[in-house]
């Protein structure tokens, strides 16, 4: 789009946001072939971003600007004065204004053009139709007559400052923050309540005249000009309706009184008004508006004052025109209706916002605590990832998960973890900064948000605090609990970080964090960033491996004590990964727990073994070969585990006692008592129960009292011992001592050397498993085995 024809200077860099583009105009330096396709390109690009782009030129009376003409645009800004204006291109700025007035813009423009320098400012700027809301300018002067002006829609920036400020506000007096600081005069409820009170206003006036136009019986009342008042009244009611409040309602609600005021400070030089008989239907009407309205912008009480001012008033009016009766009559009945009024539609009006403002308090902190909630910290630190992008302060999102909270809550009630969470909240507040934003995103895990940083060591220190504060007791359920935390801590220098990535990186960090042991700070750094961009690789392509066909099982051998009798199969999943071959359980297990992918994994496991197994049954019926199959604990917690496996081999055709499903001993006791009843109906359907990595949990021997157990699983650590440490051979003798007399049946499994076999056996255990004895194997290995007496493998 030209901007000016004949346009012989070149148009300067315009800057967006901060950042430059290029509008040139075609005739100018850069109007070279392309330059068009640039400003296409151009305005596309603002279009899609939401910004506004306008080019103007002064127009002068001598050498004093008294206007400004429009001579180019970009579409946005075409359609949103389309119904209004017509087409913009051509059309001057006072024609603009007299229908949305933004006259503090040409006073930015006119400095701008005599500086010769470009301008950027923040204003309120008003549109057709009551939209608008708060625009960062950038005006750069073209040349002497000419200059361009990019806007972009800040109104979120603003409301959420504000928002921000009140949070510190509300920490330094300790009263609650009410986050919904509003970027308009009133938020939507409230501008919608106005619309509806200045409609009644109206409407309730106009009834009222024609009312005493159909009643009265006072002497030379002109009842055409009473009814023609209501009529116009009722009329006016409907209008007031498409007014912009949620923009201006100041702005109105202060023009409707003025301009009553206004009225009646003026009739009396009206001879039409202030000396005709049909001034006992106009000032009572102009008088409800002006009391009503006191109440509903004032304050309580003030409705009533000015009533008792407008009735002597009023009747004063009367008096001086002749008509003392119906002055009387107005001042005794409708300023008294009118004080009622007003005290009602200001307690009304008080109320609607009270509630709009505990609404948006409500929309934007967590009910528990009173922090910040998800939405408000994104929406926060959208805002300061913007305005670092103009600066070279850095800043820091921690992210806090307080260690093992779920325990409180399984031993001492959701009552006290609540009272643990308010505790947790106050404890982060006291530990941050004063500017510091604490949000709770969850559960029981936090996020704080520290801006103005000159580099890293800010936010560490904040964190470091974090520990140290948690390091104390905290008094839940009239006991002292020690509740550590886990931090991760995710930086942005240059603010290309979107929040929810930010937030992503903190998480990431945080799991770290607990990985490692817990009570410990992690910050986010590249090495993590591609173990991020690998593990969502593998989750994406791990959740189609089960509808591609690329999941297989191989089997690896239980032998009996005599080392050759095999008694049963474990199953093992495997990923022939395309492109990568075939992955063992180590190199995607983990992802596939964390994803959810697991539940779809694990059900697959279940229905090919128990289908491969049921036709190993069917082969050697004598041989009586069980089958053990690795259960996650989401498959325990989420997978409905007992209604799968009654149907899988009920499918199948499999006998219950030939499953065996292995568990470890960090599966239950992550909800012990979802796992206690899941355990209890499997066992009641035959299925058998084995503790994997037995001795390294926490309270295996709990376990072996608590659950039903059938089968345990010495952990390969314990047996690798064997040889080097006298205490390795000796635990494993106590673990089938205790487990031969309880009736469970011990299973050494890791075995990698002959020495450890013969040990194990001399030790007296059950079953035998390990590397030493058999690799896993795919079925097809399996089978030809079993043909000749399946002698292990050396």
């Amino acid at each position: 789009m030209p901007i000016q024809e004949g346009m012989t200077q070149p148009l300067e860099a315009a800057v967006h946001d901060g950042d430059p583009v290029d509008p040139s105009p075609p005739g100018s330096a850069a109007g070279r072939p392309g330059a068009a396709g640039r400003q296409a390109l151009l305005s596309a690009t603002l279009d899609a971003a939401g910004d506004s782009y306008t080019a103007l030129r002064a127009v002068r009376d001598g050498g004093r600007i008294a206007d400004w003409v429009i001579v180019d645009a970009n579409d946005l800004v075409r359609r949103r004065w389309a119904d209004a204006v017509g087409d913009v291109i051509g059309q001057r700025l006072s024609r603009l204004n007299a229908v949305a007035p933004n006259h503090e813009f040409e006073r930015r423009f006119q400095a701008a053009l005599e500086s010769g320098t470009r301008q950027e400012f923040v204003d309120e700027l008003a549109l057709p139709g009551g939209e608008g809301g708060w625009r960062r300018t950038v005006v750069v002067p073209v040349d002497d007559d000419t200059i361009v002006a990019t806007t972009r829609d800040i109104s979120r920036e603003v409301y959420l400052e504000r928002a921000l400020q009140q949070e510190r506000d509300a920490r330094k007096t300790g009263a609650p923050g009410m986050g919904g600081a509003r970027l308009s005069s009133v938020s939507e409820s409230e501008a919608r309540f106005l619309a509806w009170t200045a409609s009644a206003l109206f409407a309730g006036a106009g009834l009222i005249a024609i009312v005493n136009s159909l009643v009265t019986t006072l002497p030379g009342v002109n009842l055409t000009a009473l009814r023609l008042t209501g009529v116009i009244a009722v009329v006016m009611a409907a209008a007031v309706r498409l007014l912009p409040w949620n923009v201006h309602s100041r702005p109105i609600a202060d023009s409707l009184i003025t301009g009553a005021i206004a009225f009646l400070v003026m009739s009396d030089h009206f001879d039409h008004y202030g000396h005709d008989l049909a001034s006992s239907a106009v000032y009572p009407v102009f008088f409800i508006i002006i009391v009503a309205w006191s109440g509903l912008v004032q304050r309580r009480g003030f409705s009533v004052f000015i009533a008792a001012l407008a009735g002597g008033a009023l009747l004063a009016i009367f008096a001086s025109n002749g008509h003392t009766d119906t002055g009387w009559q107005c001042a005794i009945v409708t300023m008294p209706a009118a004080a009622v009024l007003g005290e009602v539609l200001c307690w009304s009006y008080t109320r609607a916002t009270d509630l709009a403002r505990l609404e948006a308090n409500r929309r934007l902190h967590d009910p528990l605590t009173d922090l910040a909630n998800r939405q408000l910290l994104i929406e926060q630190l959208d805002h300061a990832l913007s305005r670092i992008r103009r600066t070279d302060a850095m800043l820091a999102v921690l992210y806090v998960d307080l260690d093992r909270f779920k325990q409180v809550n399984d031993s001492f009630g959701h009552d006290a973890g609540d009272e643990l969470l308010l505790q947790a909240a106050r404890t982060l507040r006291n530990a941050v900064r004063e500017n510091d934003v604490v949000a709770r995103l969850g559960g029981d895990e936090f996020a704080v948000l520290c801006e103005d940083l000159t580099d890293q060591t800010g936010a560490v220190e904040v964190a470091a605090r974090i520990l140290e504060a948690f390091d104390r007791p905290l008094t839940c359920a009239k006991r002292e609990l020690y509740v550590t935390s886990s931090i991760g801590v995710a930086f942005s220098a240059h603010g290309v970080e979107s929040p929810d990535a930010l937030l992503r990186d903190a998480d990431a960090a945080m799991y770290r964090a607990k990985r490692s042991g817990r009570n410990r700070i992690e910050v986010f750094d590249e090495t993590m960033r591609h173990l991020i961009a690998h593990r969502l690789e593998l989750t994406t392509a791990l959740h189609h491996a089960v509808d591609h066909g690329e999941l297989r099982v191989h089997y690896q051998p239980i032998y009996a004590r005599d080392g050759e009798t095999v008694r049963g199969y474990e199953a093992l999943v495997r990923w022939e990964r395309p492109g990568f071959g075939l992955l063992k359980p180590g190199e995607f297990m983990e992802v596939a727990e964390d994803s959810g992918a697991i539940l779809a994994v694990g059900e697959w496991m279940l229905r090919e073994v128990c289908r491969q197994a049921s036709r190993l049954a069917r082969q050697w019926p004598e041989r009586r070969l069980g089958i053990a199959v690795n259960v996650a604990s989401r498959q325990l917690v989420e997978g409905n585990l007992v209604e799968l496996v009654k149907r899988v081999l009920e499918a199948t055709a499999l006998e219950p006692e030939l499953l065996t499903l292995e568990l470890t001993e960090t599966t239950l006791i992550d909800d012990a008592e979802t796992a206690q009843a899941t355990l209890d109906s499997l066992h009641d359907l035959g299925v058998k129960i084995a503790l994997d990595d037995f001795g390294t949990g926490y309270s295996s021997l709990t376990y072996l009292r608590a659950f039903p157990i059938d089968i345990i699983k010495i952990d390969g650590s314990f047996v690798r011992t064997i040889g080097r440490e006298r205490q390795g051979a000796a635990i494993i003798s106590a673990v089938i001592s205790l487990a031969q007399s309880l009736g469970i049946t011990v299973v050494a499994e890791g075995i990698e050397t002959e020495a450890q076999l013969d040990a194990v056996v001399c030790l007296g255990c059950d079953l035998l498993q390990g590397f030493y004895l058999s690799v896993p194997k795919p079925i097809e290995e399996v089978e030809p085995r079993l043909e000749t007496a399946a002698v292990r493998d050396r």
